[in-house]
């Protein structure tokens, strides 16, 4: 899992188009009575909420989710809860499921596939070149190498079983709890 966050800057009086730009990723959302602000963020895995903006009979299930940042920091979360928003836009009411942070964040993220689902972002997957040349009819440039070329050159590792040759002992600490890695 992981999830993109970007710093909120004060505001000035001298925006400029990119800070505008940042500006119109925000959604608002009607969280029971009140007008909540999230930002898309069409790089995330999770909806994040912090606790603060949490009604107090919120109920918080425990949850072994660890939230991984771009950076590549670790934040544990309080848990995971269920919060009902609405889009005041369309009326439509979404029961999403948000991972709550104790971070003093000012505001939610929705993540990409809340954001697809609640159609406030569409993917334009005819626009992107995948790696994949079944996908994909486009040529590859000069320095890029086909699928052909890559099983010409390096047939080698696509043969056989993938075992090493001879025996390995693995040695594992006995003292070291096994972890459970989410699906």
């Amino acid at each position: 899992m992981s999830v993109t966050t970007t710093e909120i800057l004060t505001k000035t009086g001298n925006e400029t188009r990119d800070d505008k730009a940042k500006n119109s990723q925000l959604f608002a959302g009607i969280v029971g009575k009140e007008l909540v602000k999230f930002e898309i963020d069409c790089g995330a895995t999770c909806n994040v909420i912090p606790i603060n903006l949490l009604n107090p009979d919120t109920p918080i299930e425990r949850t072994k989710k660890v939230l991984i940042m771009y950076n590549k920091t670790k934040l544990h979360p309080l848990g995971k809860c269920k919060v009902k928003v609405r889009n005041p836009r369309n009326q439509k009411l979404y029961r999403l499921e948000f991972v709550v942070v104790n971070e003093d964040c000012k505001l939610p993220l929705l993540g990409r596939e809340t954001s697809e689902a609640m159609k406030l972002i569409k993917v334009q997957f005819e626009n992107i070149l995948a790696i994949d040349s079944i996908v994909t009819k486009e040529e590859p440039s000069q320095c890029e190498l086909t699928i052909e070329q890559i099983k010409k050159e390096f047939g080698d590792v696509f043969t056989g079983d993938g075992c090493l040759e001879g025996e390995y002992r693995i040695k594992i600490d006995e003292r070291v709890e096994p972890a459970k890695l989410p699906k």
